[in-house]
């Protein structure tokens, strides 16, 4: 499936960051936990979706989600583990939550918990009304 991809984080106090590649863990009709990679290929957030509202017209739904500082590295393993098993397909990939055996699948419960543990402090709140539009970015001060 392909999808239309265009996210930018903006803001005027900081140079607009293009989002490359999403790798998403957690779905419902569209992401809502995972990782992210910036276009510079070195910044990396873990993101996760805080609120969302249904419209009454299909399309209108607005998601907000929040942005946490992860580790380039986190990324790099998460891609490399999991997709030893589910291969990549970017820019927005995800993996089905199934692995060979259950060892496989404890280590990865793991890698998944460890980034959520690692990630830093809430940095952007992205409201969207597609998953992949960014509507309105806003940064996290303090």
């Amino acid at each position: 499936m392909a999808v239309n991809f265009d996210l930018t984080i903006e803001s005027p106090a900081a140079a607009s960051i293009k989002v490359s590649r999403v790798a998403a863990w957690d779905w419902y009709d569209g992401p809502t936990e995972g990782l992210l990679q910036c276009e510079d290929s070195i910044t990396t957030f873990y993101f996760r979706m805080l609120e969302e509202r249904i419209a009454d017209n299909d399309g209108d739904d607005v998601r907000i989600y929040g942005l946490y500082p992860s580790e380039l590295e986190l990324f790099n393993q998460f891609v490399a583990e999991v997709g030893a098993h589910h291969p990549p397909r970017w820019p927005v990939w995800w993996p089905i939550w199934r692995f060979p055996n259950e060892e496989i699948a404890a280590a990865d419960d793991r890698l998944m918990q460890s980034v959520i543990e690692d990630a830093g402090k809430l940095q952007w709140i992205v409201a969207t009304s597609d998953a992949f539009q960014s509507v309105r970015t806003f940064p996290v001060v303090g």
